[in-house]
């Protein structure tokens, strides 16, 4: 069976700038890494931080993800 697992993080940094950004993504990188290092069963991982905008919380279960 294959397994696709979806996590969700919203960070609030107000007055951060892209350094600080790029800082918390590396730490972000640096846990998935140590998470999957050891887990053979996992063999794809990523990690990517957007802007966002607004308040509410997305519903993941609603959420559709399409690849090309």
């Amino acid at each position: 069976m294959k397994l696709r697992a979806l996590v969700l993080l919203d960070y609030d940094l107000p007055d951060a700038g892209l350094i600080e950004a790029a800082d918390q993504q590396k730490a972000l990188q640096a846990k998935v890494d140590e998470i999957t290092k050891g887990n053979p069963k996992i063999v794809y991982s990523t990690v990517d931080m957007r802007e966002r905008r607004g308040d509410t919380q997305p519903d993941l279960k609603k959420m559709k993800f399409r690849q090309t």
